[in-house]
């Protein structure tokens, strides 16, 4: 899975500017851990706010399933990083702290954005703006709990690992500087 492609979701979402924002709430999936998780929320969001479903029954049967996407979506994140970082046995209960936090923060993320996409039709501008203050607190809040614990992995690391962590966050960086244009 692409973080290009997860940020590209999360800024068709909320579109211009303000995607940038949203942007880096998905991008919580590699550097603070959520965003994966998070983007399926904003997909589910957009489905919902977009389709005008406001039953709690379709809500709830949505909600469900869209959980389990979310899951498969952060647990394949998780094992393509943890291949492309090359993670040790040594390094096995580092990652798991790491894998921990991305999962707490993408349930997070998720719960903001589903809130935020069921009130889409009816929010007035100051909700709109509420929401986004809350799912980028939430985004810093992530941050903060990840930098700790990756810190962690990654002074355990190769000096080959901390190169391919290099170049994931490093992607990220280049991505958000061509949408900021």
């Amino acid at each position: 899975m692409s973080v290009r492609i997860i940020f590209g979701s999360v800024r068709r979402i909320f579109g211009g500017s303000r995607g940038m924002a949203a942007g880096a709430a998905v991008w919580l999936a590699l550097s603070a851990g959520a965003a994966v998780v998070g983007s399926a929320g904003l997909n589910t969001a957009r489905a919902l706010a977009q389709t005008g479903t406001g039953s709690a029954a379709v809500s709830t049967k949505s909600s469900a399933t869209q959980h389990d996407k979310e899951r498969a979506g952060i647990d394949a994140l998780i094992d393509q990083l943890h291949e492309t970082l090359k993670i040790t046995a040594e390094q096995e209960p580092l990652w798991r702290v790491v894998t921990n936090v991305m999962r707490e923060n993408g349930e997070t993320i998720g719960k903001l954005a589903q809130e935020r996409a069921e009130h889409a039709q009816t929010a007035t501008a100051l909700d709109n703006l509420k929401s986004y203050a809350e799912i980028s607190e939430a985004h810093a809040a992530g941050t903060r709990r990840m930098i700790p614990v990756f810190e962690g992995l990654y002074d355990s690391m190769l000096p080959e690992q901390k190169m391919a962590a290099d170049v994931e966050f490093r992607g990220h960086l280049q991505e958000h500087a061509q949408h900021a244009e």
